[in-house]
């Protein structure tokens, strides 16, 4: 009874059952058992390889766009407060996206953090045209006046914001220029 968090190690699909659903169907199955008990606080998967993580981005995101509908409506907000956008401040991820519905529905699914934030990354830059999806569009960066660069703006933003602290002990390492470039 005890508060726990559910590990799932990674499982192996033989070659002739690969591309048939079976890791879909077992990775949804497993989600489903493993999450329900009420002392359960989150849903980890231990050091996924990148094919295991492919699935469980799929996988995740087809179920919180299906069941949750708080998770559904997330959107990139574009009306941010010009002095809240300046390089001398952090990234307002909380103005972003909703600080306390991305909490809300995080703890309701039991998905840890760093994987729930990688499915907001790819849930919000879905609602983001792919022409709009481009370095070069970026000339006024938040004054953009189409709102889907300046969606694709911000929605950078917001994906480096996770990025830099998620390796911030290798990029203190190197030198400014570098750092920069990284």
């Amino acid at each position: 009874d005890l508060p726990s968090r559910e590990r799932l190690s990674q499982f192996l699909i033989l070659p002739p059952f690969q591309r048939a659903g079976h890791g879909q169907e077992l990775y949804n199955t497993m989600y489903h058992t493993l999450s329900q008990p009420a002392n359960v606080r989150e849903f980890t998967v231990e050091d996924p390889n990148e094919a295991f993580d492919d699935l469980r981005d799929f996988c995740d995101l087809l179920h919180l766009r299906s069941t949750n509908p708080d998770f559904a409506s997330l959107r990139i907000n574009t009306h941010l407060p010009a002095d809240q956008l300046t390089s001398a401040t952090d990234i307002p991820t909380h103005l972003i996206v909703p600080l306390e519905t991305r909490n809300n529905v995080m703890h309701r699914t039991k998905i840890m953090q760093r994987q729930f934030d990688r499915l907001v990354e790819m849930h919000t830059l879905s609602f983001i045209p792919p022409l709009h999806r481009n370095k070069s569009r970026l000339t006024r960066r938040e004054k953009a006046s189409n709102e889907n660069d300046k969606a694709f703006y911000i929605w950078r933003l917001y994906v480096k914001q996770r990025l830099y602290i998620f390796n911030r002990d290798q990029l203190a390492q190197l030198e400014r220029e570098e750092r920069i470039e990284k």
